[in-house]
């Protein structure tokens, strides 16, 4: 019940981004002009996400989302963004249940 919550919660708030632009801090950068989120086929999109690097970083586990929502909406910001949203309500509900399972006590 409480994961439900936390889900909940996270869309009440951050369901707004639907509605947003990408903003010019990094996302422009990252998620717009980035070359390697444009892969050709599923064994590209893992060797360009595993093999390369964005402004010295090597991030992985957030190329591979963003080339799904690259292949899925283009670069329009708002399901990229509600996506985003989505992987955090989700990493909430994961996170809250295992530490009521670890500690026993919600």
């Amino acid at each position: 019940m409480v994961a439900a919550l936390l889900v909940v919660a996270t869309f009440a708030v951050y369901g707004q981004v639907l509605g947003h632009e990408f903003v010019d801090y990094d996302d422009l950068q990252v998620i717009v002009w980035n070359e390697n989120l444009r892969p050709t086929s599923p064994a590209d999109s893992l060797a360009r996400a595993f093999a390369t690097t964005l402004n010295a970083n090597w991030i992985p586990l957030t190329t591979l989302p963003l080339q799904l929502d690259r292949a899925l909406w283009g670069t329009r910001a708002g399901p990229t963004l509600l996506a985003n949203a989505a992987l955090h309500a989700a990493a909430s509900a994961v996170l809250f249940l295992a530490l009521a399972r670890l500690t026993r006590a919600p």
